[in-house]
């Protein structure tokens, strides 16, 4: 107990986990502050919602906040928690039945380091929220919209009625947004059902550190948004997309290919592929480590054994549900 704290600190923070500070805090009244001092990250539950300001309290130096799992007036308690002074870089708000733009307002303006926000799973996420979250939070790098609930009603012939809503987030709430976010490295757009290529060309135009795209179940977005995008961000590492290519899509993604040479991660499943497709690929040269392409169509073992000698230090790779794929043509590649 005579070791001076920022050696604990130092062999506190190499167990990884902070969970695992519960049982050393138990230790000693000194090893219990410490705990609390080294603490970053706090989930608030619904249970610990009344407790939320002595935790707060308790924990000093958090950097990241999680109210994913509250459902009652967030807003409230985000202004509320805007009193502390605190410096925060990441806020997960997901799963609120509406956008709490308010406190995010609020926290925003007292926490200007805020680099991550999680607000997945949002009710009727409409265009004034994202551009709200622009202004109030210019120096993110992550953000996460995907899946909004809109709650929508549906037809008799089983097609879904948006013919009700009051608002979504359209191309041009992203234009407004991207224009406003140019620190943006990462960014999920999963589910936005209305959002077109306009919107990868906003997103391309304006957010030159692109790093990250997820954008799967977006059905008004084709291969032609995606193609652009690849074309000119220079930075995009990962790309994670589902249902593309309703045709044969290799003509035009081959020409792009050259251009993101810094692609390591890459999921097309459930798509359409042919095997001049992963020929193109292989054809590119890039630095790829990462390839998914579970329950996708009409591609055969010709053109993964192309693929596969070109990456021959590829660190992961889904073909879940090739059914083509057998014994014999796996001891093949190898």
């Amino acid at each position: 107990m005579d070791l001076p704290e920022d050696c604990w600190e130092l062999i506190l923070n190499s167990l990884g986990d902070e969970r695992r500070f519960e049982p050393v805090s138990l230790v000693s009244h000194k090893l219990l502050s410490i705990t609390h001092n080294l603490r970053r990250n706090l989930n608030i539950t619904q249970q610990a919602l009344p407790q939320m300001f002595n935790l707060l309290r308790r924990f000093p130096n958090l950097k990241k906040l999680d109210f994913s799992q509250v459902t009652l007036d967030v807003d409230g308690f985000l202004c509320s928690v805007s009193e502390r002074e605190m410096d925060l870089v990441s806020l997960n708000i997901s799963n609120q039945k509406e956008f709490p733009i308010t406190g995010l307002q609020e926290l925003a303006s007292k926490n200007k380091n805020l680099k991550e926000l999680v607000c997945s799973k949002i009710g009727f996420l409409k265009d004034e929220d994202v551009i709200a979250i622009a202004e109030s939070c210019p120096a993110l790098e992550v953000l996460d919209i995907s899946y909004p609930d809109y709650d929508c009603s549906f037809l008799p012939d089983g097609s879904q009625d948006y013919g009700s809503f009051e608002g979504f987030v359209s191309d041009a709430g992203i234009y407004a947004m991207a224009m406003k976010l140019e620190r943006l490295q990462k960014i999920d757009i999963t589910g936005n059902c209305f959002l077109t290529d306009k919107s990868l060309a906003s997103i391309t135009a304006n957010c030159r550190l692109l790093r990250e795209l997820v954008v799967n179940d977006c059905d008004c977005i084709t291969e032609f948004g995606i193609g652009v995008l690849m074309s000119c961000s220079r930075n995009l590492s990962s790309v994670s997309m589902n249902g593309i290519g309703i045709s044969p899509i290799h003509q035009f993604f081959s020409q792009h290919f050259g251009e993101a040479r810094n692609l390591r991660e890459i999921d097309l499943s459930h798509s359409y592929l042919s095997d001049e497709f992963l020929c193109s690929i292989a054809e590119a040269s890039l630095k790829l480590e990462k390839f998914s392409l579970s329950h996708c169509h009409n591609y055969t073992f010709a053109g993964i054994s192309v693929l596969l000698r070109k990456y021959q230090s590829l660190e992961y790779l889904n073909l879940e549900a090739a059914k083509f794929l057998s014994d014999e043509s796996m001891i093949g590649v190898i």
